[in-house]
């Protein structure tokens, strides 16, 4: 508290993580190592095959929209 009253600012450490037995001390690995944990956990490969199913068919469903919208637009503005 001191030291904030005399204007020194503190910059506490972060904490080392521990990945597969390795310390890490260096910020971008941390950061890699959370972007890679993250994106193996929202995975498609942590879904079930009845669930990837019905998200591919969505996901279609979603990308047929955007095209009709895009050509309905294309036409209006480019069709007069």
């Amino acid at each position: 508290m001191a030291k904030r009253i005399n204007g020194t600012e503190i910059h506490p450490k972060t904490q080392n993580l521990t990945y597969y037995g390795k310390t890490i001390d260096n910020d971008l690995d941390k950061a890699n190592i959370f972007a890679n944990s993250f994106a193996k956990i929202n995975s498609n490969e942590n879904y079930s095959s009845t669930f990837r199913s019905y998200k591919r068919q969505i996901e279609q469903q979603e990308e047929n929209r955007n095209s009709i919208a895009n050509e309905i637009i294309y036409i209006s503005l480019f069709r007069q």
